[in-house]
């Protein structure tokens, strides 16, 4: 989505322009709960950058529950990657390494190609140190798909 990129950009004002038009459109087709899932772990992540944490987690929270909707491991696992997030705001490294090693058990695969999972990643092994990241990712990575 070209938000994302905006926002990766740090461009946040270029994002929710980007994001409040993507809304507009999604609003006027079926419902297709993969897209929404995926446009409302963007909108989390972005209002987590802005600040808002109790937007991005109500987001991230909503964000989840339209992606076990679907049924998409890996938009499952994108949004699992937005929780990620929310806990290195919160200052809980190791949670968001855990929750990252889910995110990858949940989608089958360990490399997520997406900027969200790379940047929460690499925020997260700078502080944990990459042994314990690793750790922490493995316990994750190791729970049951009801457990993530």
């Amino acid at each position: 989505m070209r938000g994302d990129f905006a926002r990766a950009d740090g461009d946040l004002e270029t994002a929710r322009r980007r994001y409040d038009e993507a809304v507009r459109l999604l609003r006027s087709t079926p419902a297709i709960p993969q897209l929404e899932a995926t446009l409302t772990t963007s909108l989390g992540m972005l209002a987590g950058q802005e600040g808002d944490a109790a937007a991005a987690r109500a987001l991230h929270d909503r964000a989840l529950a339209l992606a076990v909707k679907s049924g998409d491991a890996p938009v499952v696992g994108h949004a699992l990657a937005g929780h990620a997030a929310l806990a290195v705001h919160e200052g809980d490294h190791a949670r968001a390494a855990v929750i990252l090693g889910g995110a990858e058990a949940v989608r089958g695969f360990v490399h997520d190609p997406s900027v969200d999972h790379r940047r929460v990643a690499d925020a997260v092994r700078a502080v944990l140190g990459s042994v314990e990241f690793s750790r922490c990712r493995e316990r994750g990575r190791a729970l049951r798909r009801d457990d993530t």
